[in-house]
C-alpha cells in the first residue's frame, strides 16, 4: 500500500489494484482543489481585483508534490474553477489567463488548445452579464 499525505496531515491510502478507490481518492482530492481555487480566486473577483498569482501556484505546487498532480491537470482544475465563477456573469475574470505569469511565460490563453475554451467562457460569461442587467 503507498500512502500520500494530504496537505492537511489526513492520510489517504492508494491501492493499486483497487482502480475504484483509487477514482474515489483522485474525485476527492480534485473536489478540495476546486473548492480551494474557488475560495482563493472568489474574494478578488467580488472587489473587482486582479487575481494573483500567488495563491494559485501555492496550490499548484501541493498538488504537484502531495498528490503528483500534473500541470496539464491543474490547468484543466483551474479552468473549470474560473469558469465556474465565469459563469455567473463575470467575463473579466478570463483576463486571469491572458496576463504573463510571474516566470514570463504566455498564460493559458496563447496555448492553443486554451484559446477557444477560454474564448468561448468569456463570450458565455458576457452574455449572462448583459442579461443580468
Amino acid at each position: 500500500m503507498q500512502r500520500v499525505v494530504q496537505p492537511l496531515g489526513q492520510t489517504v491510502g492508494l491501492f493499486p489494484f483497487n482502480p475504484e478507490l483509487q477514482q474515489q481518492v483522485i474525485q476527492t482530492v480534485e473536489s478540495d482543489a476546486m473548492k480551494r481555487l474557488d475560495s482563493h480566486i472568489r474574494p478578488f473577483v467580488e472587489r473587482g481585483e486582479a487575481i494573483p498569482d500567488e495563491g494559485i501556484d501555492q496550490i499548484r505546487g501541493e498538488l504537484r508534490v502531495s498528490f503528483k498532480v500534473s500541470g496539464t491537470r491543474f490547468n484543466d482544475l483551474l479552468f473549470t474553477a474560473i469558469k465556474r465563477i465565469g459563469d455567473e456573469g463575470n467575463p473579466r475574470i478570463y483576463e486571469f489567463f491572458k496576463k504573463r505569469r510571474p516566470d514570463g511565460t504566455p498564460g493559458m490563453y496563447f496555448i492553443p488548445a486554451w484559446k477557444e475554451k477560454i474564448g468561448q467562457a468569456q463570450r458565455y460569461a458576457r452574455k449572462v452579464a448583459s442579461a443580468k442587467g
